[in-house]
């Protein structure tokens, strides 16, 4: 089954924190990790187009019949005809980076978005992705516990608690954690029997 999502990554604890690489620019990761990664797909089979009205008929697995508008941005809707497949996926990733005290990185919260559309003349397929990425400096590591204190970008402190306390060895205080969390959405449409584009 074609996969229209790209693989973005995203928000994190700090559990699986690994040791330190030595690195020579201080804005390259000294670490970094997918904690958690997931796509679910889901297939349904179109039952009636209306092109004026903008909206399609589908039927799920199940049974059940959802009629969905569609967006002007979709320039192909015309192309679609009942039969024809609709491939939906849904993904979601945590992931982190481990920044040195002296890279550029600043705490903060920055949010991303992309969306893409299949080109006129091709099976209608549309992609959003959302990415939301939280910088916190790591202000305290107890071995014994073990844990890592994180301050936040509004100054508050988060601890958190890790399984191995190998994985903090190599950790500082000072240095900058990147937490990215990724949701993206594909819809794809596909003629039956015949392989996608």
């Amino acid at each position: 089954m074609q996969r229209f999502v790209r693989p973005l990554l995203a928000l994190t604890c700090i559990a699986l924190l690994a040791g330190c690489l030595a690195r020579r620019d201080p804005n390259e990761p000294l670490l970094s990790g997918t904690l958690e990664e997931s796509l679910v797909e889901a297939t349904a089979v179109v039952e009636k187009v209306d092109v004026p009205k903008r909206t399609v008929t589908i039927r799920r697995s199940d049974g059940k019949r959802i009629t969905l508008p569609v967006d002007e941005r979709v320039k192909n809707l015309p192309t679609v005809d009942p039969g024809d497949e609709v491939v939906v996926a849904y993904y979601e990733s945590i992931a982190f980076d481990v920044l040195s005290a002296d890279s550029d990185a600043q705490p903060g919260v920055r949010t991303s978005a992309d969306a893409a559309h299949a080109e006129e003349g091709r099976n209608p397929a549309t992609t959003h992705a959302r990415v939301v990425t939280i910088t916190s400096t790591i202000e305290a590591i107890d071995r014994g516990v073990p844990s890592v204190s994180l301050r936040g970008p509004e100054g508050g402190s988060h601890t958190i608690r890790v399984r191995d306390r190998k994985k903090l060895e190599d950790l500082e205080i000072g240095e900058m954690v990147e937490i990215h969390y990724t949701q993206a959405v594909a819809v794809s449409v596909r003629e039956t029997g015949r392989a996608p584009h």
